[in-house]
């Protein structure tokens, strides 16, 4: 009895994926690490020194800062705004009191 195309062509095509697969084990042997062993080369948090770095300085590569002046009277003292001054400073307070007001407003209403 002769078996049709289709099961010959399928049968034929499982035996190829089979020796394809034993020869792909063929290659060298592997042998895993062991569970307590650390592999060579940098990891994910010691990076390249090997080690854990908790903190960054931030002021590393930085140029010097420039000397303050001595004297806040002298006219080449750079002067700053403080808080106060500061139209920014203003406008944020402003809106901090408003957000006050709307949770305030928002807890007296009536839920509906």
């Amino acid at each position: 009895m002769k078996l049709p195309l289709f099961v010959r062509s399928l049968s034929l095509g499982y035996l190829v994926l089979i020796l394809i697969g034993f020869w792909g084990c063929a290659g060298k042997p592997f042998t895993p690490p062991e569970p307590n062993e650390i592999p060579e080369g940098p990891g994910l948090f010691t990076k390249e020194e090997g080690k854990v770095v908790l903190s960054v300085d931030l002021n590393e590569g930085a140029p010097p800062s420039r000397p303050e002046a001595e004297s806040s009277d002298s006219p080449d003292a750079k002067t700053m705004t403080t808080p106060v001054e500061d139209p920014d400073y203003e406008e944020f307070l402003q809106w901090q009191e408003w957000k006050k007001y709307q949770d305030w407003k928002r807890k007296e209403s009536p839920d509906e």
